[in-house]
């Protein structure tokens, strides 16, 4: 493992470098601290995928304070006019940006829907 994204909702936040040290990371080549929830998955595995790290540790911190909220999802087709940002397909949300990301280097390598879940 040689890349690490430490995202935090709570002040303050760890300390970066003794998480690299618990986890026994000795050649650091990508740190990342913040970013914005699943998208940040998207930037490692493209940073993985360029062979500027062979695995890449992403963690989500969050107290029990953080609020969490999952925004509606229009079902609607999206019609003419859409907007440039969004899409005709309406991904106008991280989430479903990074799905469509995922299966895209699932097809690339050949991974499977149990190898993914096996690593979660």
């Amino acid at each position: 493992m040689s890349g690490i994204n430490i995202q935090v909702h709570h002040y303050p936040p760890p300390d970066t470098g003794a998480i690299v040290r618990e986890l026994g990371i000795t050649d650091v080549r990508w740190s990342v601290e913040g970013g914005l929830g699943v998208g940040a998955l998207a930037r490692a595995a493209q940073i993985v995928d360029a062979g500027i790290c062979d695995a890449v540790v992403v963690c989500k911190i969050m107290n029990t304070i953080a609020p969490v909220n999952v925004p509606d999802i229009d079902p609607r087709p999206a019609g003419s006019g859409h907007s440039p940002v969004r899409g005709p397909l309406r991904l106008g949300y991280t989430m479903q940006r990074v799905g469509f990301l995922k299966r895209r280097w699932m097809h690339r390598y050949g991974i499977t829907d149990d190898q993914v879940a096996g690593s979660a």
